[in-house]
C-alpha cells in the first residue's frame, strides 16, 4: 500500500510505499522512500537509501552525506 508521509529530509509529504516485513522475500531489495512494518518495529527507508533482506535480517544502505563545500580546500 502507499501513503503520503512527511519525510524530514524532503521537508514535505512524499508518496511512500508501506511493506509487510513478514512477507518480505529473502534477497528482496527496495529503495526509499518506504516503510517496512514488522511485529516489533518499523524500518524507515529514506529517499535514495536501499534495504535488502537476508535470511530474516535487514541491511539498510544510506546514501553518502553531501560534503560539497564542507572541509574542502577552495
Amino acid at each position: 500500500r502507499s501513503s503520503d508521509l512527511f519525510w524530514p529530509d524532503a521537508g514535505k509529504r512524499v508518496p511512500t510505499t508501506v511493506y509487510d516485513g513478514g512477507g518480505f522475500p529473502d534477497g528482496g531489495e527496495i529503495t526509499g522512500p518506504a516503510l517496512v512494518e514488522l511485529p516489533h518495529t518499523t524500518i524507515a527507508v529514506p529517499r535514495a537509501a536501499s534495504l535488502t533482506a537476508d535470511r530474516g535480517h535487514f541491511r539498510l544502505l544510506l546514501p553518502a552525506p553531501e560534503t560539497t563545500g564542507r572541509g574542502t580546500a577552495q
